[in-house]
Parts: C-alpha cells; sequence; structure tokens
C-alpha cells in the first residue's frame, strides 16, 4: 500500500510530459511529493531519498503504462483523448503533448531498437519456467550427484536444447572457455559462491555469496534474459490461416464423399486422403477466432473439447450449420510436425447487453424488474470479456428492490448506465420487505465491477421521509449497497433522493468512486452520500455531495481510505464513525482526507466515537480543507453517546496520531475547534498545523479541549492544552 500511496502521489503532481526525474523544474513537486507522503506515513527526513527514488521509477512505469496500453486503439489509431481512468491526472492538453512526444519517429525507432536487442538474447536460455535452483535439483536427482554443481555446468544445461545439443554459436564459446578454465584451473568445483569460479572468470563478473541470481525457487530465468513479449496475430490474420485450412479440409471431404457425416451426425468417422488422414468430430459453436502467440485459436462459449492439441497434429473447425461446428484433426504427411490448431474460451466481437432487449420499455412508469433481472442473468454468466449491460439513454426506469449477484464468470463487468434509474413511489415501494438491512439495489461479490455512463438514479425517498422521520432509518431502506466487490469502480453518476443513505460500500477490496453528484435536501433524514464499512484502500475523487447527513462516513474495519477534491454542503461533513457503539471492538486507521470544501456544513472534519467503546482509531489526517460557515469546523468527540448508554466508563475507544493541516476559513460558531476527549487514556498524538478559522464576519473564534495531547503551530484560534502555540 506504502508504494501504491506513492504512485497516487506521483500521478497527482507530476505532468507525464516529464522526461527527465532529476529535471530541476521538478523541485517543488518533489518536495510536495515527500511533504504527503512524510506527513501521511510519519517517515524520518534520512528516507527522503529513498522515496523519491521509488517515486521516479513509479513516473517512468506509469508513463511506459501510458505507452503500451493507452497510446493506440486497438485498431492502431492514436488516442486522442487520455484514459477515463486516469482523466482526473492527465488532462486533454497534457495528453495531447505526451501523445505526440511518444509519437515523434526517434523516440520510435530507439523503443524498436530496444524491444529487437531483449528479443535477441546473446545467450539464450532454453529451460522455460525452470530456475537454476530446480535444475539443479533435477539433475543432481538424475545422476546421483551429492555434490553441489558448479555454476558453469547448470549454466551450460540451461542452453541445450532437447537433443542435449548446444546450437547457438555465443553460448558454445563460453563453454569452451569455461572446459579450457576447468582443465586447467586449480579452482575448486562445487563452489557456487566464490567471487572468481569458473563462469566469473569467463565473464569477468565476481559472483559475490548472497547474491540474487541462481538463488532459490522464486528466482526464474525471466529476471535476468529478458524476453520478447509475444504479440498475438490480429484476427484477419488467423481469418487467413483458417481459411487455407479449411480448403484443404474441403479436399478431403470431397475425396471421402462416401464417408460424410450423416444427418444424425456420428460422434466421429475416419477420413483419408493422399495427404494424411482426419478424425471429424462432434463439437460446440464457435463464435470468435482470437489468438495466442504463433498458435491459432478458435473460441467457443465453451471449452472445446477432444481437440487434439498434440505438436504432430493440425486442427481445424469448419461451421457445418447455425447449431454445430466439426472439429477436424489432420496429421499431413509431408508435415509431420505442423502446428496445432485448438480451442479454448474467449470474448465474442459483441459483449453489450441492453435491457431494451429483454423487453424493458422505460416510461417511467412500466416495471421493468423481470427485464433487468433477465439482462444480469447472461451478463453475469456469460465467458465474454467485459461484458456491458446497457441502460440508454432517455429513459427512465422503475425497478423495484434487486439483488444483482456474483460472481460472474468474467473477471470485469461493466454497467453503463446512460438513461435513469427510479424507485417506484412510495405506495409501492412501501410494500418492499423491510429490515435492519433494507436495500432498494444490491450487488453482492462482483469483482471487476463498474459502474458508469452518466446517467441518474432517483431514491423516490420523500415519501419514506415523512412516514419515518430521524431515528426510524431502520424502516428506511439504503438506495445502493455494494458486498464484497472487489476492485469496484464507480465513476460519472448522478444520485438523488435516496431514502436513507444513497451508497454503501461493504467488505469491499480496491475501490475507486469518482465525478459522482449526490443530492438530497438538507433536511432528509440519515442520508449519508457514502458509507464504508470494513473496506481497504478506497479512493474517492473529485465529488459533489449535498446531503441531509455525513458526505462521507468512514466506519468500523476501514484502513487505507483516501478522499480527495470533494465539495461537500449542506451535510453532516466527512466523518470518522461513530466508531464502537455499545462497547463494540471498531478499529479504523490510515485515513487520508485532503483537498475539500465543506460549504455550510453541521460539521467540518469530525471524529466520533462512543462512550465505552473499544478498539482504535489511529492515522489519521484532514489537510488543505476549506471552510465556509461551518458549524463545529473541528471536532473530535471521544464521548459519544446520545442515547444514554450506561457503558463502562473507564474504558474509550483509543484516538490517536491525528493530523490537521492547513485547514482555513469560517466558523458559524464560536466553537471552531473542540477537542472532547475520555478522561485516562485521552486522545494522543493530535496535531495541528497551520489552522485559521475564524468566525463569519471576523468574529471571534475559541478552542476547547478535554484530556487531549498533542502540539499545535500557527493555530487560530489557540489550544490552550497543547504545546507548541
Amino acid at each position: 500500500m506504502f508504494v501504491s500511496y506513492i504512485g497516487a502521489v506521483v500521478r497527482q503532481n507530476v505532468p507525464i510530459t516529464i522526461d527527465n526525474w532529476r529535471d530541476k523544474a521538478l523541485k517543488d513537486a518533489k518536495d510536495i511529493i515527500w511533504n504527503d507522503i512524510q506527513t501521511t506515513f510519519v517517515l524520518d527526513e534520512e528516507r527522503k531519498s529513498y522515496v523519491l527514488r521509488v517515486a521516479g521509477k513509479i513516473h517512468r512505469g506509469f508513463r511506459s503504462h501510458l505507452s503500451n496500453f493507452y497510446l493506440k486503439d486497438r485498431e492502431g489509431n492514436t488516442n486522442a483523448e487520455p484514459p477515463k481512468i486516469y482523466q482526473h491526472y492527465i488532462s486533454k492538453d497534457e495528453w495531447s503533448a505526451f501523445v505526440s512526444k511518444r509519437s515523434d519517429p526517434a523516440f520510435v525507432n530507439i523503443s524498436t531498437a530496444n524491444r529487437e536487442r531483449a528479443s535477441n538474447p546473446k545467450h539464450p536460455y532454453k529451460k522455460s519456467r525452470m530456475g537454476y535452483a530446480r535444475l539443479e535439483q533435477k539433475i543432481r536427482k538424475d545422476t546421483q550427484a551429492d555434490q553441489p554443481l558448479g555454476r558453469h555446468i547448470l549454466w551450460k544445461e540451461a542452453r541445450v536444447n532437447k537433443e542435449g545439443v548446444v546450437d547457438n554459436e555465443n553460448v558454445k564459446k563460453v563453454v569452451e572457455l569455461c572446459e579450457t578454465i576447468e582443465q586447467s584451473s586449480e579452482t575448486q568445483e562445487g563452489n557456487k559462491d566464490t567471487c572468481r569460479d569458473i563462469l566469473g572468470k569467463v565473464f569477468n563478473v565476481p559472483e559475490y555469496s548472497g547474491r540474487v541470481r541462481g538463488k532459490g525457487f522464486g528466482v526464474t530465468p525471466k529476471s535476468f534474459f529478458p524476453q520478447e513479449k509475444r504479440q498475438k496475430p490480429s484476427n484477419e490474420e488467423v481469418l487467413e490461416k483458417l481459411r487455407i485450412l479449411s480448403e484443404q479440409v474441403a479436399l478431403l471431404v470431397n475425396t471421402n464423399k462416401d464417408k460424410q457425416l450423416p444427418v444424425q451426425l456420428q460422434p466421429e468417422i475416419q477420413m483419408e486422403s493422399e495427404t494424411g488422414s482426419c478424425n471429424v468430430g462432434l463439437k460446440s459453436i464457435p463464435e470468435v477466432i482470437h489468438d495466442r502467440g504463433s498458435d491459432i485459436i478458435i473460441v467457443g462459449r465453451s471449452i472445446l473439447k477432444g481437440v487434439n492439441q498434440a505438436a504432430a497434429a493440425q486442427s481445424v473447425i469448419v461451421p457445418l450449420s447455425n447449431s454445430v461446428v466439426v472439429a477436424v484433426q489432420c496429421r499431413r504427411s509431408e508435415s509431420p510436425f505442423s502446428s496445432s490448431l485448438y480451442a479454448i474460451d474467449t470474448p465474442q466481437a459483441n459483449s453489450t447487453f441492453n435491457v431494451i432487449t429483454y423487453g424493458a420499455i422505460g416510461d417511467g412508469n412500466t416495471d421493468d424488474t423481470n427485464a433487468f433481472v433477465k439482462a444480469w442473468d447472461d451478463v453475469c454468466s456469460t465467458n465474454l470479456s467485459t461484458p456491458t449491460l446497457i441502460i440508454p439513454e432517455k429513459k427512465t426506469f422503475v425497478l423495484q428492490q434487486v439483488l444483482f449477484q456474483g460472481p460472474c464468470k468474467s473477471a470485469t463487468v461493466t454497467i453503463e448506465l446512460q438513461g435513469n434509474i427510479s424507485a417506484p413511489n412510495f405506495i409501492t415501494a412501501s410494500k418492499w420487505k423491510i429490515d435492519e438491512v433494507a436495500i432498494w439495489l444490491k450487488f453482492s461479490h462482483i469483482n471487476g465491477l463498474v459502474v458508469n455512463g452518466g446517467g441518474q438514479i432517483n431514491g423516490q425517498g420523500e415519501g419514506w421521509w415523512k412516514k419515518f422521520p430521524k431515528n426510524q432509518e431502520n424502516k428506511r431502506p439504503t438506495a445502493l449497497h455494494f458486498l464484497g466487490c472487489q476492485n469496484l469502480t464507480l465513476s460519472n453518476l448522478t444520485h438523488i433522493n435516496s431514502p436513507r443513505n444513497h451508497i454503501s460500500i461493504d467488505t469491499c477490496q480496491g475501490v475507486s468512486i469518482s465525478n459522482l453528484h449526490i443530492v438530497a435536501p438538507e433536511d432528509s433524514p440519515n442520508t449519508d452520500g457514502i458509507d464504508i464499512a470494513s473496506s481497504s484502500n478506497v479512493v474517492i475523487t473529485n465529488s459533489s455531495i449535498e446531503t441531509g447527513d455525513d458526505c462521507i462516513a468512514i466506519n468500523s474495519g476501514c484502513s487505507f481510505i483516501n478522499i480527495t477534491g470533494i465539495f461537500c454542503g449542506p451535510g453532516h461533513g466527512i466523518s470518522v464513525g461513530s466508531l464502537g457503539k455499545y462497547g463494540l471492538m471498531d478499529k479504523v486507521e490510515d485515513i487520508y482526507v485532503r483537498n475539500c470544501t465543506f460549504n455550510g456544513t453541521t460539521n467540518g472534519a469530525r471524529i466520533k466515537t462512543w462512550q465505552g467503546g473499544r478498539g482504535y482509531a489511529k492515522n489519521i489526517m484532514y489537510q488543505d480543507i476549506k471552510l465556509v460557515g461551518v458549524q463545529n469546523p473541528v471536532i473530535i468527540d471521544q464521548k459519544y453517546n446520545p442515547y444514554n448508554y450506561d457503558g463502562n466508563d473507564g474504558e474509550s475507544l483509543r484516538v490517536r496520531n491525528v493530523t490537521y493541516k492547513n485547514i482555513w476559513g469560517t466558523s458559524m460558531s464560536e466553537d471552531a475547534i473542540q477537542l472532547n476527549c475520555a478522561p485516562g487514556i485521552g486522545c494522543r498524538d493530535i496535531r495541528l498545523n497551520r489552522i485559521n478559522i475564524t468566525g463569519v464576519g471576523e468574529d471571534k473564534t475559541v478552542a476547547t479541549c478535554t484530556n487531549a495531547h498533542g502540539t499545535c503551530y500557527h493555530c487560530y484560534p489557540h489550544v490552550p492544552c497543547f504545546s507548541g502555540n
């Protein structure tokens, strides 16, 4: 997570057009990167050089990643727009400049030369997927040797072909030198770790004891002998090869007319001709032709079992009708070692599923639930790569309670919400089954789920708020609930008027949320924007949240939550907690909130824990926060107890290592900073730095603190119980 965080900070502060990490123009950016990382992870100054070296490597890797995967589309055309996933980091102008540099002929020539050099190693390795350690183990087992083998023996053995012969001239020269030195040298055999063993003398490179090369089962040849990445042929090339093979099969069929498949389609028959023999068998339908390296692959909905994959066979799939295909395995007499053609699963060309196709109407009145359920069943069960559920624009689809259940067969699934989804009116929705986990739209255990498209989700909460006001939130449903969804992405959506909280993230890892607009009236009860629980590695960016409760609430079990660029208001701010309710054990750590604006909110940066709770809230930072007329700008309440719970007064959930940095603006109340901590353990390692909170109209503000321990530098208002004022 530490390296991932460095990457996120680098992408935010360093343009991709920067070629040289040592450029003096990057000094300010490097200082910003170091300050962010140092304050977040509490690092010593001596670690700065290491962190910035890592940042430089990440920057270079990120630029290469963009070049390899996003510079051009599948047709080879240059992408004019930056990748959607990185649009909040990369502007159009920056992307245009980057593309121009990477498309320059001089750069292309250098890249091509590097790839060619990597694809033709001087001493090619022949033992695929076998490291030196495993190779030595195999040789000693075969020869029953009880002494360690010399490094030069392993080096040679790793480069002989299947017949046991060295067929590369460069390798031959090294082997001959090794044999000469072995015969004349007094070097002790079997000592692989001396600085000048036989192989070390040949290459004139000392091999120090403990060096990674050749050590352990985790080391593979690929670590030291770069190989060219296998380029997949295009579908057109595969189709052309298939056409040629199909002509050969047609000749065989014509030669063996008397053995044609009968109507009932026998499982297998034998055909013969002058060029070879074929076994023809009934198989499933191929949908798309794809590729893997130099092999040809024909793809169907399911794996075509029984196709001969031996090196001496050649296979081809021939469509006979709309329901069957025939797999033909041919041994060609003139080419006993011809390449084989076999079948595996791979995506179809068209992997979109439009709800209209499944009977959805989208007139804002008709119940379209069944159509969505049917469409989802097909999306989730398909073997296609990245199937997409299309919810078209200019239509409003009314849905009852729906469970979108996973796991799905595809590694990634997209829901493209272009139009609108609406809950039914309250009279209809009030018939739903409501319990403590009432949910309108639930997404369960769907890995790689992406929800985007620019559409709107309307929870129709008005009737619910009137029927079940504040403190009756358990009788109202959450609008969107994501449970156990790993690598979840939500972006470019508008969400309005949820009966309860709008979005719940529960037990998810690797979540990216961006460009959301969440809206509910200021007096709507318990309409949190985003609630997070039992989740880690969550990034929320560039969103506007205007609700009647917390804009974002971070609950128990959360770690590594990064929130940046949020406009919050009206609402109750961005809160950690409440935690430790009714004496429960709750834990929250590594929370980072930055570059956010609180406008007219009840609270700003808030941490609240229940009296008598257990566990901890630690490593929390609020930085670069703008306040506009906030009622309680900075508040830690370690004695939260709205229901007068009779808990253990002597025990409190620990709050420590909390930083408030560069927070400025106006407060609606005189108490701009409130640190209300429990007796005994209190709140520890609380750091306030560069705080400037004035009253509206420049009225006086004060800070109050009880049982809080920490420091405050450049703070207004003055914090009486802290040092450093």
